[in-house]
C-alpha cells in the first residue's frame, strides 16, 4: 500500500529510493499493548474512574503489569480510546460484582458485554474489533449496570492490531540528537522523581506552559513513551503539518514506560512529530515528561537497513561531489589503460622490426617440417597460401602477431543511511514485542506499552 505522494524536485534521491522500496511491499500487521495507564485511554468524567490497586482490591495482583487496571461503579461513565490501526482487544475482570457494558466503534452501532462472572477471571478479552479500515478510529466504552449489586466495569490493558512495512525497530533515547527541545532550559534531566521508572533512568520533562519537543526520524511508525501521574497534565501532538491532538497523562498514581502516542502507516519520511505541554488553569505547573521513542525503518531486499533515525538523508550536493569523484576515478582509469596499451604496441613494434623475415617456398602442399614447426596453422598466411590453387608463388613475410585483451572493470555505488544501532539487548526490548495476528485471534499479554 503506497499512499499518494507527490516527488517534487527537492524530492531527494534516498527519499525516492525509499518511496519505491515502499511500493514493492505488503505491510505487515504487528500488535501493540497498551496498557490502563496510557493517555491513549481518557476516562471520562474525571473523577468517575479509579486506579486499582492491591490496598484496595486483594485480587490486584492478578490483573496485569504487577496489578494495574482503571474501573468505575458510576453509570455512564465512559472511556474513550483512540488508535490508528485496523484491530483492537480490550482485556479486563469478569467478576461477580462487574455488570453490563456497552461499546460503539466510530459511533457506529452499540455493542453490549457483560463482566459478570461467578467463577471470577483476569486479563481476558471484554471486546475485539478487527478488519477495520486503517485509520484512526475512536472507540468508547460506557458502564451500563442493571443492578447495584454488578455496578463495575474495568479495564486493565489494550492490544492494539496496526500495520507497517517492516517488523524492526530502533529504539531511540531521550538524549539523542533526534529530540530538540524549546526552550531548551524548560527542560530538566537531572534528580527526576522515580527515576528509576525511566529507560536507562533517562528522561527530559518540563513544567513549562508551551514548551515544547520536536523528535524527527525517518520511518512508517512512531511511538513515544513518557509518564503519567498526578502531576502530569494535558499534551498535544501534532505530526508533520496534520491534525493536533490532545490528551491527558494525569491519573491518580505515578507511571512509567507509559505509550503517549503512537502511529503507523507513514509514507517514506522524513517525519517531524511535535509534543507541547499544557498546563491547565487548574493545574498550572502539571508536567510533560519524555522517556525514549520507537521507529520503525524500512529494508532493502539484503536486510540492509535504507533509513533509521535521527540521521537525516544524504543531501544532493553530497550526492554530485560523490559522482563528480567516482567520474574522475574512472577517467583516471581509462587513461592509464590507454597508456599502457600505446607502450606495449610500441614495445612489440620494435621488436618485430629486430626480427627478420622468413622466406618459405611453397610446394604442393606443406611440408612435414612445417607441421613440425607449428608454421602451418589453420587460417595462417601459409595456410591460406596453400588453400589456394594456381596462387602465385612468392614468399611471405611472416610478422609476429598478438591478440591483447583488455581487463573488464565494473563499477558499482552504494547508496544508504546510517542506522541508530543503539537498541539495548539486557532488557529484551528488542524484536520481543512483535508478533503477526495471523496465527492469534486473541493476543497474548506482553511488556505494557511495548510490541
Amino acid at each position: 500500500m503506497l499512499r499518494n505522494k507527490i516527488i517534487s524536485p527537492a524530492t531527494t534521491e534516498v527519499q525516492v529510493k525509499l518511496l519505491a522500496i515502499q511500493g514493492s511491499r505488503r505491510m505487515t500487521r504487528v500488535n501493540i499493548t497498551v496498557d490502563n495507564t496510557s493517555p491513549l485511554i481518557a476516562y471520562l468524567p474525571w473523577g468517575a474512574w479509579i486506579d486499582g490497586n492491591s490496598s484496595q482490591d486483594k485480587d490486584a495482583p492478578k490483573y496485569s503489569d504487577g496489578g494495574t487496571f482503571t474501573g468505575t461503579s458510576k453509570i455512564g461513565a465512559s472511556a474513550k480510546i483512540t488508535f490508528r490501526g485496523t484491530g483492537i482487544w480490550i482485556f479486563g475482570a469478569m467478576r461477580c460484582n462487574h455488570g453490563l457494558y456497552n461499546v460503539s466503534v466510530d459511533g457506529g452501532p452499540v455493542a453490549t458485554g457483560s463482566g459478570f462472572a461467578d467463577n471470577e477471571r483476569f486479563q481476558v478479552p471484554l471486546f475485539s474489533a478487527q478488519n477495520l479500515d486503517f485509520r484512526t478510529h475512536d472507540i468508547i466504552v460506557t458502564n451500563s449496570p442493571l443492578t447495584s449489586q454488578e455496578p463495575f466495569v474495568d479495564i486493565d490493558f489494550l492490544v492494539i492490531e496496526t500495520e507497517t512495512f517492516t517488523a524492526n525497530a530502533a529504539i531511540v533515547q531521550d538524549t539523542d540528537a533526534a529530540f530538540k527541545y524549546t526552550p531548551a532550559d524548560a527542560w530538566a534531566t537531572s534528580k527526576l522523581d522515580n527515576a528509576t521508572s525511566f529507560l536507562h533512568s533517562s528522561g527530559h520533562i518540563t513544567r513549562q506552559a508551551g514548551a515544547t519537543v520536536s523528535f524527527g526520524f525517518m520511518g512508517d511508525k512512531v511511538e513515544v513513551y513518557g509518564t503519567t501521574g498526578p502531576d502530569n497534565g494535558p499534551y498535544q501532538v501534532q505530526l508533520d503539518n496534520g491534525p493536533v491532538m490532545v490528551f491527558n497523562a494525569t491519573r491518580e498514581a505515578f507511571h512509567g514506560g507509559v505509550l503517549l502516542y503512537q502511529t503507523s502507516g507513514l509514507d517514506a519520511g522524513p517525519h517531524v512529530l511535535r509534543l507541547e505541554n499544557l498546563p491547565s488553569a487548574s493545574n498550572p505547573t502539571s508536567l510533560l515528561a519524555i522517556d525514549h521513542a520507537i521507529i520503525n525503518s524500512l529494508t532493502n531486499s539484503e536486510g540492509q537497513q535504507e533509513e533509521s533515525s535521527p540521521v537525516s538523508p544524504r543531501t544532493p550536493g553530497i550526492t554530485l561531489f560523490i559522482g563528480f569523484v567516482v567520474a574522475i576515478s574512472v577517467l583516471v582509469l581509462i587513461l592509464l589503460l590507454l597508456l599502457l596499451l600505446f607502450l606495449i604496441r610500441r614495445r612489440r613494434t620494435r621488436r618485430s622490426k629486430a626480427i627478420p623475415s622468413i622466406t618459405i617456398q611453397p610446394s604442393s602442399q606443406p611440408s612435414s617440417s612445417d607441421y613440425e614447426a607449428g608454421a602451418y596453422r589453420p587460417g595462417s598466411q601459409i595456410a591460406r597460401q596453400w588453400s589456394h590453387a594456381g596462387a602465385s608463388h612468392g614468399t611471405a613475410e611472416l610478422t609476429p602477431i598478438s591478440i591483447c585483451t583488455p581487463s573488464s572493470w565494473s563499477f558499482r555505488r552504494y547508496y544508504g543511511i546510517w542506522a541508530d544501532s543503539r537498541v539495548p539487548t539486557s532488557d529484551g526490548l528488542q524484536g520481543e514485542r512483535r508478533q503477526s495476528c495471523a496465527s492469534l485471534p486473541i493476543p497474548q499479554r506482553t511488556s505494557p506499552g511495548m510490541l
